[in-house]
C-alpha cells in the first residue's frame, strides 16, 4: 500500500509519497516541496490572499496528480498556521476536502507532536532532544526522550461525510473550533501519548514564523538595526512566555534549517541533500544569521546557497533559529529531514486506532 501525505504550510507545501518496507520501515518514493506563500499578507487581517491560494492550489493539484501516478491509494492533507489563523479558511479547506481523501487543520500543539514524531523518519534519534520546526507562520518545539517507535498505533480515519471531525493521533481536530490555550504545556501528554510519539514530554507552538516576522518587522532593505532588535525581542518574549529557558540538543527540520545549513557549510541550495544529518556549530549559525541580516534582498537572491523564493524571509527565520539554538546550551545542532508529513504517512499506513 502507498499513501501520500501533504503538509500545507504557511510558506511551503511539502508532499511525501511513501510505502512500508519489508521490515515495517517507511520508504519514500517521492518527497517534494513548493514554496507557495499561502500565509503571505494574511497574518495582519486574517484573510488569505487570492493569489496565494491559487499558487498553493496549483501545487496541491500537481502533487495529487504525481501521487496518483505513483499509485498512492490515498492522499491525506494537513493545514497548519496560516489556515489556523485565517478567518476565511473554509474557502480553501472545503475545496481541499473535495480534492484529497482527507484534509485537516491541526492545532499548533498537534502540529508540534506530529513534527516530533516525523523527525525520526529517516534516522534514529536515540537521545533527549528538542525538535525545532521553523515554519512560515509558527515555530514548533517538542522535547522528547528518543526516536518514535517504528509502529505507531494512531490512525487517520477515512472521511466521514456525516461529520466534520477528523482524528489525528486519537485527538479530535475540528477545523472550525481551534480556539483555546495552545502550547504552553499546561496539558502535559499522557504516558500512552509519550509511548506512541517517541516519549514526547512537552510540545509547544509559537507565533514565530519566518513570513509572519518578516512582514511584521523587516520592511527596509537591508533590514535596519532597530527592526532586527525588535524582531529579536519578539522572539525572546515568546520563548520566555513559553518558559523555554533551557533546552536539550536541537534537532532542526524544514526549510529555514536546511537553508541555514547550506549557508553555514557553503553548499548550493540545489544540493540540499548534502546537508541532511549535518551538525552545525551554534556560534557559526549565529554569525551566519547576523551576516544575512546585513545583506540586501538582491544579494540574497543571487546567493547560490539560498533558494530565491526564500530570500526575503530567510533573515527572520535565521534569527529565530539562532536564538532558539543558543538557548539549548549545546554547542551544536543537528539538521535532518522528516517532519509532519512523515508522521501522517506513517499513521495512515499503520491504519490502527489509537
Amino acid at each position: 500500500m502507498r499513501v501520500c501525505a501533504i503538509d500545507v504550510g504557511s510558506n511551503t507545501v511539502l508532499s511525501l509519497v511513501a510505502e512500508r518496507g519489508a521490515r515495517g520501515e517507511l520508504r519514500a518514493l517521492a518527497d517534494c516541496a513548493a514554496v507557495t506563500g499561502l500565509g503571505r499578507g494574511s497574518f495582519e487581517d486574517g484573510r488569505l490572499r487570492d493569489d496565494a491560494i491559487e499558487r498553493t492550489w496549483a501545487a496541491l493539484e500537481r502533487f495529487v496528480r504525481d501521487a496518483r501516478a505513483l499509485r498512492a491509494g490515498a492522499v491525506h492533507g494537513v493545514g497548519t498556521s496560516a489556515l489556523r489563523d485565517a478567518r476565511d479558511r473554509e474557502r480553501f479547506v472545503a475545496r481541499a476536502r473535495r480534492l484529497l481523501d482527507t484534509f485537516d487543520v491541526v492545532s499548533g500543539e498537534e502540529e508540534a507532536r506530529l513534527s516530533f514524531e516525523g523527525a525520526g523518519a529517516e534516522r534514529t534519534i536515540d537521545f533527549e532532544h528538542a525538535m525545532l520546526d521553523i515554519g512560515g507562520g509558527s515555530t514548533e518545539l517538542a522535547v522528547g526522550l528518543g526516536a518514535p517507535r517504528a509502529r505507531v498505533t494512531a490512525r487517520i480515519a477515512r472521511r466521514d461525510p456525516s461529520s466534520r471531525a477528523r482524528w489525528l493521533g486519537g485527538r479530535e481536530a475540528h477545523a472550525d473550533s481551534l480556539g483555546g490555550r495552545e502550547g504552553l504545556w499546561a496539558d502535559p501528554p499522557t504516558r500512552k501519548e509519550q509511548h506512541e510519539a517517541g516519549q514526547l514530554i512537552r510540545a509547544v507552538s509559537l507565533p514565530l514564523g519566518s513570513v509572519r516576522l518578516f512582514e511584521r518587522h523587516l520592511a527596509s532593505d537591508p533590514p535596519s538595526a532597530s527592526s532586527i532588535a525588535a524582531l529579536e525581542a519578539d522572539v525572546d518574549r515568546a520563548l520566555d512566555a513559553a518558559r523555554l529557558t533551557a533546552l536539550p540538543k536541537i534537532v532542526a527540520l524544514a526549510g529555514t534549517a536546511t537553508t541555514m545549513a547550506c549557508v553555514v557549510t557553503g553548499t548550493a541550495h540545489h544540493d540540499v541533500a548534502r546537508v541532511m544529518d549535518r551538525e552545525l556549530d551554534v556560534e557559526a549559525l549565529a554569525r551566519a544569521a547576523d551576516a544575512l541580516a546585513r545583506t540586501t534582498l538582491a544579494e540574497r537572491r543571487a546567493d547560490p546557497r539560498i533558494e530565491p523564493a526564500r530570500a526575503d524571509v530567510i533573515v527572520a527565520g535565521a534569527i529565530v533559529f539562532a536564538r532558539v539554538a543558543r538557548r539549548s546550551g549545546c554547542p551544536r545542532v543537528l539538521v535532518t529531514n522528516g517532519g509532519l508529513r512523515w508522521a501522517v504517512a506513517r499513521r495512515a499506513l499503520t491504519g490502527r486506532d489509537a
